[in-house]
């Protein structure tokens, strides 16, 4: 992030989007991860743009990954 004094407003934006699932706050080389979840192409599109339109002085790099399934991961085994 380029100004850190819009943080708390983009994790409060983030925590009140009806698509985002999970915010992350990291060390290392992102600040903040945000995952979202969409039906097509064009809504991913319509929320970076405003997410960019709200915070574009606080934020300097931003990068998409695209998972079009996610499995369902069980840590402890059923047992019956």
């Amino acid at each position: 992030m380029e100004d850190f004094t819009k943080y708390q407003d983009i994790l409060n934006f983030s925590k009140k989007h009806p698509n985002v699932v999970y915010i992350y706050e990291v060390v290392g080389v992102w600040d903040v991860e945000i995952e979202v979840e969409v039906e097509n192409y064009e809504k991913l599109k319509s929320i970076i743009n405003e997410i960019r339109d709200k915070f574009s002085e606080s934020i300097r790099y931003y990068e998409t990954f695209l998972f079009y399934e996610e499995h369902k991961i069980i840590y402890m085994p059923m047992i019956i």
